[in-house]
């Protein structure tokens, strides 16, 4: 994994591309990603460290679209995180920032309802 992290600061409400593998591969055969929503940051007692929460909008696997995981929830690691072997998780990227907490009208209805605060909890 990389020990540098990207700069941009991700919340709820930011549309992102989370990756399956290390390599962050976009396109091509090792290509595997989702991307979605963010609706919701947290400390997930399972993982053991912070959460993003998304909801999957496109799933590409191998380069090719799938409807495999659209219209789920996943879950991956906040970037930044240690890992056990000293390294750095750096597995999700914003492609869209979001209205911010306090206006998010500008996002359709269906996705206003998944959003939760990570400041206030507030839906």
């Amino acid at each position: 994994m990389n020990k540098t992290v990207n700069n941009n600061t991700i919340k709820a409400g930011d549309t992102v591309r989370a990756y399956d593998f290390e390599t962050r591969c976009a396109e091509g055969p090792r290509a595997c990603y989702v991307e979605g929503l963010v609706t919701r940051i947290f400390d997930s007692a399972q993982a053991g460290c912070r959460v993003y929460k998304i909801s999957v909008t496109r799933d590409v696997w191998g380069d090719a679209e799938t409807p495999n995981r659209v219209g789920t929830f996943v879950y991956t690691v906040v970037n930044g995180t240690p890992t056990t072997l000293g390294n750095i998780t750096n597995f999700v990227d914003k492609l869209q920032t979001s209205c911010g907490c306090e206006d998010v009208s500008e996002l359709p209805p269906e996705m206003r309802a998944l959003i939760e605060c990570s400041s206030c909890g507030e839906a």
